[in-house]
């Protein structure tokens, strides 16, 4: 299983107390926190996308490895709210900020009347930030989400067929941040 970490610092320290502490023999200022916060991410790995409006696996398009052209926004933006629209009701509730991380997309080679054609496939993380300690059960949340998209797997006309699931939780209890900057005297 491939692990990964994911953790936007600018969204624990806008959910946090600063204190500040002037040191008195050096003119610095130290500024710490103590946090606890969960970080669930997901990871929806080597999706094969299904088009309903052409009734086919989605059509590989070399602007798709683009993510400054449109049709890569236009895609990426329909992939995140595909996923969102399913975990949403399916992750812990008390979430303080849910982000669509990294979606890329690469060519995927099928198999057609005696022919081949490229397709898409989509790799889409997104995460959740609580902004204290929970318990996550990630094997029931596991079959949750696939029952959900085995069953209502549909949205905006696109779905998932097929995808490789891997959550991860990282608990931060108690944990102290530092940063410190020189003030001039």
């Amino acid at each position: 299983m491939q692990l990964f970490t994911v953790m936007n610092i600018s969204t624990v320290l806008l959910s946090l107390k600063l204190l500040t502490i002037k040191s008195q023999d050096v003119a610095e200022t130290y500024v710490y926190e103590t946090i606890n916060i969960t970080l669930l991410t997901i990871e929806f790995k080597d999706a094969w996308l299904w088009d309903y409006s052409i009734n086919e696996m989605k059509p590989w398009n070399p602007e798709y490895n683009d993510s400054a052209s449109l049709r890569y926004k236009e895609l990426s933006n329909h992939m995140c709210q595909l996923v969102f629209n399913y975990t949403d009701d399916l992750v812990p509730t008390g979430s303080d900020e849910k982000k669509c991380d990294k979606v890329e997309f690469s060519p995927l080679k099928t198999a057609g009347d005696g022919d081949y054609a490229l397709k898409v496939n989509a790799t889409s993380t997104i995460s959740y930030s609580y902004p204290h300690i929970i318990s996550i059960d990630k094997e029931t949340l596991r079959r949750n989400i696939t029952s959900a998209f085995s069953h209502r797997g549909d949205y905006m006309l696109l779905r998932m067929l097929y995808y490789e699931l891997y959550i991860l939780t990282i608990e931060f209890k108690d944990a102290w941040l530092w940063d410190y900057s020189i003030n001039e005297m």
